[in-house]
């Protein structure tokens, strides 16, 4: 590889910190680099898989398919942008930012688009972009809505690499990844969907869930260091964006640092793995969120049971709809749903609810056809770890003599909403 084609290129983690290698844009794989880079983390090869490289802006997160150059990585985003983002008068009914997921194939890559390599060190925030297709397995793109952005379609939209857990994660699978690396980047991952109201919770637990994060960062409670003020003016970090402004900014510092206290001389890879703990019980942990418009199945004088915007949320568990503010969360399993469909615009799944009977949902989201294809996706995983699930007991029962057995999928668990 000649030296005159490499760039230093920056491969960030999701708090923002960051590891910088060398490669060539041209004949270096999207696979090489996550290679490159869970080694750089001290990822083993097989908590390794849990894993993948995002291209990340301010409007879109891209999964990126194995294959891709890092060159074919950076072309399309203007068009992406504009199919998959509101335009730039759309008012949103909420400002809370979302992720939402795409399916490419490789006939959808293009040309490739050649990368100035003079200077010496760059970052794909300085390039005009491509997204590829996506991942090893799945390809995925998130679109996160940030309205009055300030791209204009003069300027190139600006994006990063982010190495971060991937899209369809079954979570039996994820809790198999036990080393300090992996705990690590699961506990940023889910920080950062804590904070962004991704996984609303109420107040008291937010509280408890910063002070294992202070802890985290800053080590044990020291009343010379945090003083008042000192963690106002980070508490964007610390507080999730539907609660910040319930209280005072001094009444969630002085709130965060009664529970930091707490945690004096305690590990800080214990705390994490806390934190993932809590966070783990949640339904809705490790989803993939879109932002959609509830839309009324039937008109009623009464009040409908979602205003406006909410978030879709898909994982190992289900479909979920979330509306953070009111803390309005509703779960449907997998195996619970009937039937879905999607056009370009808008999308509706039905269920059996609780009661026995059908329920429908239907949504306007312009990420309607990701929807379909993610859950497709997840319907493939289902299938194969029932597969998998009902082999185990055949044979356990075969193997025991037993007349009976019971089967039960370890990737559709049913915990306790906090």
């Amino acid at each position: 590889m000649a030296a005159s084609s490499q760039i230093l290129l920056r491969v960030y983690l999701v708090d923002d910190t960051y590891k910088t290698v060398y490669v060539d844009p041209d004949n270096t794989t999207v696979e090489d680099l996550w290679a490159i880079m869970s080694d750089k983390l001290g990822l083993s090869p097989v908590d390794a898989e849990c894993f993948f490289l995002w291209g990340i802006s301010s409007e879109m997160e891209v999964l990126m398919f194995s294959d891709a150059k890092l060159s074919d990585v950076i072309d399309e985003w203007p068009s992406l942008k504009s199919e998959l983002t509101p335009p730039p008068s759309f008012k949103p009914m909420a400002t809370l930012k979302r992720t939402t997921t795409l399916m490419f194939s490789k006939e959808d890559v293009r040309s490739t688009s050649k990368i100035n390599t003079a200077t010496p060190a760059r970052t794909f925030e300085t390039l005009p972009g491509k997204p590829a297709p996506t991942l090893r397995r799945k390809s995925t793109l998130s679109v996160i809505p940030q309205y009055g952005s300030s791209e204009t379609s003069h300027e190139p939209p600006m994006f990063k690499l982010v190495f971060r857990p991937t899209a369809v994660l079954p979570l039996v699978r994820e809790m198999q990844a036990k080393s300090q690396p992996a705990i690590r980047l699961f506990y940023l991952q889910a920080v950062h969907n804590v904070i962004s109201s991704c996984y609303p919770c109420d107040a008291a637990l937010a509280i408890k869930l910063a002070g294992i994060q202070l802890h985290v960062a800053s080590g044990d409670y020291n009343p010379d260091v945090h003083k008042p003020g000192f963690l106002v003016v980070e508490l964007q970090k610390y507080v999730p964006e539907h609660l910040r402004k319930t209280r005072k900014e001094l009444e969630w510092e002085q709130a965060i640092y009664a529970e930091h206290s707490r945690h004096a001389g305690k590990d800080k890879n214990s705390l994490m793995f806390l934190y993932l703990e809590a966070t783990r019980r949640w339904r809705y942990y490790g989803s993939t969120f879109f932002s959609a418009i509830y839309v009324p199945t039937q008109q009623s004088f009464w009040k409908q049971p979602y205003q406006g915007q909410v978030i879709i949320g898909i994982n190992f568990f289900g479909v979920h709809v979330i509306e953070p503010r009111d803390m309005k969360i509703a779960s449907c399993p997998h195996e619970r749903i009937t039937w879905w469909e999607s056009d370009r615009r808008n999308f509706s799944l039905q269920f059996v609810a609780s009661t026995g009977l059908p329920q429908r949902l239907a949504f306007k989201t312009r990420q309607s056809s990701l929807i379909n294809e993610l859950l497709q996706d997840w319907a493939e995983e289902w299938g194969a770890s029932e597969g998998a699930a009902s082999t185990s007991a055949s044979a356990s029962a075969s193997a025991s003599a037993s007349t009976t057995s019971t089967t039960t999928s370890a990737a559709s668990p049913t915990p306790d909403d906090s």
